[in-house]
């Protein structure tokens, strides 16, 4: 299968417990940059990831990961994230309930949380490393009973993850309307491809990405960016305290530049030459954005050291620049590293590129693209 074709079913998942907003919005970036279904992601970060990513498939979990809380707890969970812009709700069933064959309040369960849910989907961890074959052929007709959209294998915190034969059950067991999702040690290609081919229509995976690098980055390499393709979209921190999209610059034309590193000669020099003709360019009707690896820290250093007056964008994830296909490999005394190749992308008021330069000159491109865009 291609790795885009894989990615389309991933809900890109990040549940551990010390998960840091960089790290979410680093999962949230690739997301985005890589067209996965959806994050996965604690229900503390749902509203902050919807106000910042507005087209995102958020997935919360609820009763997460022991599923043993009152029905009520799960309820107010699954209301509060829906409220905060949740897609989709991930619940762990009572598997006391299931133990002790109480298997209508297992169903009952369900159905109140899909009640809740409405319209938007609902999938159920019944954890089955926890379950004997036949809980597991009863736990599918209590989902399907209970109207949820999927039935989910595990919540990865259990003694084991997804196996193959318990998709395959599942298959056997749940009604027709039922998806099913498998998560819990899947880290290969091969794992992705196989849970796919066994019946399984979203994987829940925290390495997916990286698992498909290679893939990915063949992809890559083969469809470098060029004039009249649309420009990728990004959300990133910026000198100024507030995230910066390029969407938010739709009906406005845009010169994106992406440079090396703060404070270093060849960047101060570019940073001086767009600082200098700032208002040549506005009055072309352009808006100037600088972009680097470098921390909103050093940008603000850079930015009050030098007077500069234009938005410098964050992108210590790197997932903007390997989006433009600037992050190349260089070489300094035979020690080879990957690295900014200072570039421009010039787009349009309706976001797409209409002219890119590469490999550009410190001393002397923004001279050169001010006469271009200036047509002299």
């Amino acid at each position: 299968m291609k790795a885009e074709d894989i990615l389309s079913h991933v809900d890109h998942t990040l549940l551990k417990a010390d998960a840091s907003w960089k790290e979410i919005s680093a999962l949230c970036e690739e997301a985005v940059m890589y067209h996965t279904a959806s994050v996965c992601v604690p229900s503390s970060y749902v509203k902050r990831i919807r106000e910042k990513w507005k087209d995102l498939t958020i997935v919360t979990v609820v009763g997460f990961p022991l599923g043993n809380s009152h029905t009520e707890a799960k309820k107010a969970e699954a209301r509060q994230a829906l409220r905060d812009g949740a897609d989709e709700i991930d619940m762990v069933i009572n598997l006391g309930n299931v133990k002790n064959g109480n298997f209508d309040k297992v169903t009952e369960e369900i159905r109140t949380l899909k009640t809740i849910a409405g319209k938007k989907v609902l999938k159920v961890i019944v954890e089955t490393c926890y379950l004997t074959e036949k809980e597991k052929a009863e736990v599918c007709r209590c989902v399907t009973d209970g109207g949820a959209d999927y039935i989910k294998t595990s919540t990865g915190f259990g003694t084991k993850g997804a196996v193959l034969s318990d998709v395959k059950l599942f298959k056997k067991y749940v009604g027709p309307g039922v998806k099913i999702k498998a998560a819990g040690g899947i880290r290969t290609k091969k794992d992705m491809e196989d849970f796919l081919k066994a019946g399984a229509e979203r994987i829940g995976a925290s390495s997916a990405i990286e698992a498909l690098k290679g893939d990915i980055q063949m992809k890559e390499s083969a469809a470098e960016l060029e004039a009249g393709m649309k420009a990728p979209d990004f959300t990133l921190p910026s000198d100024g305290g507030s995230d910066v999209a390029l969407s938010d610059f739709l009906g406005k034309k845009v010169i994106l530049y992406f440079y090396p590193k703060d404070n270093t000669s060849g960047c101060t020099l570019e940073a001086w030459a767009f600082q200098l003709h700032l208002e040549d360019f506005k009055k072309l009707g352009y808006d100037v954005l600088g972009v680097s690896r470098d921390s909103v820290k050093k940008h603000c250093n850079f930015r009050d050291k030098n007077g500069l007056s234009f938005p410098l964008l964050s992108d210590e994830n790197e997932t903007v620049v390997k989006a433009y296909g600037v992050l190349k490999e260089k070489s300094m005394y035979g020690r080879k590293y990957m690295g900014i190749v200072r570039s421009t992308f010039v787009i349009d008021e309706k976001g797409m590129l209409a002219k890119v330069y590469r490999n550009v000159k410190a001393s002397s491109h923004v001279d050169e693209l001010l006469a271009d865009l200036s047509g002299t």
